[in-house]
């Protein structure tokens, strides 16, 4: 079966829809994931990549002066535009289906300035071993919510962010985006998601009105199974500011960005 990919992210300068024919790839259901979640048609899928826009607009001052990462990079969604701008990509993920069609993907569109590294099973060190020079910006978009260890997820997101750092030059910064997952946005959401008959975790009545009314995730956290539910995006907030420094964040509908730095 023939895919196709169609890429539009961009900013100032429209970046021209790419498509590239993949064959033999699903994902529940659906093409790949950046069908599934970014491409279909109507405004939830506009809104979820919203986090591109603002990532790219947060970097613009290091556009064709930098190298970057794309840590969890997924499907390569992020690649075509990240080649655009930045002088060299390296696209990083642990799922082999994931970076095989990034691969695809690069090699496709002929994006000889990008690169993708399937890290399953690597230490952080074997990735670093794998870099061939230096990296200024790591993005890390749409990943932290899934990671870390049940009983204690929070710490599993912060050693996270201390291995991409190290990924990086001294002075480099890691761009977060993360879903919002308790407060009103979490309420609109959820109302959105149940109007566009889109798929949702289930969620009682009860801990909808405790996480979106109070911000109290504590039963949700529970439940938490690498998934959205049960992920508090202010208790990683507070988590990153102990060591990192937050040099900004923009608060979209659903979705936070943050620029961290050691």
């Amino acid at each position: 079966m023939d895919l196709s990919y169609k890429y539009f992210w961009n900013i100032k300068n429209y970046i021209p829809p790419r498509y590239v024919e993949l064959e033999g790839y699903d994902l529940l259901g659906d093409k790949t994931y950046s069908n599934r979640f970014y491409l279909k048609p109507g405004i939830a899928s506009k809104l979820r990549a919203r986090h591109f826009e603002i990532c790219l607009k947060l970097t613009s001052s290091y556009f064709n002066k930098s190298n970057v990462i794309d840590f969890g990079c997924a499907d390569g969604c992020f690649i075509p535009s990240l080649s655009s701008y930045f002088n060299h990509v390296v696209g990083i993920d642990a799922y082999p289906p994931f970076a095989d069609i990034a691969k695809i993907l690069v090699k496709k569109m002929d994006l000889k300035d990008a690169n993708i590294i399937c890290n399953k099973d690597m230490k952080i060190d074997e990735v670093k071993s794998m870099l061939d020079r230096e990296y200024n910006i790591a993005f890390c978009l749409e990943v932290l919510e899934h990671v870390g260890n049940k009983k204690n997820p929070y710490k599993g997101k912060i050693k996270l962010i201390k291995d991409i750092s190290s990924l990086i030059t001294d002075d480099g910064k890691i761009i977060i985006s993360v879903p919002k997952m308790v407060g009103l946005s979490f309420l609109a959401q959820r109302f959105g998601l149940y109007i566009f008959n889109q798929w949702t975790e289930p969620i009682s009545f009860k801990n909808l009105i405790k996480a979106g009314i109070f911000k109290d995730t504590e039963d949700l956290e529970k439940r938490w199974d690498h998934l959205h539910l049960g992920f508090n995006h202010e208790k990683l907030e507070k988590m990153i500011s102990n060591d990192f420094n937050i040099i900004k964040k923009v608060n979209d509908f659903f979705q936070v960005v943050y620029v961290v730095k050691l």
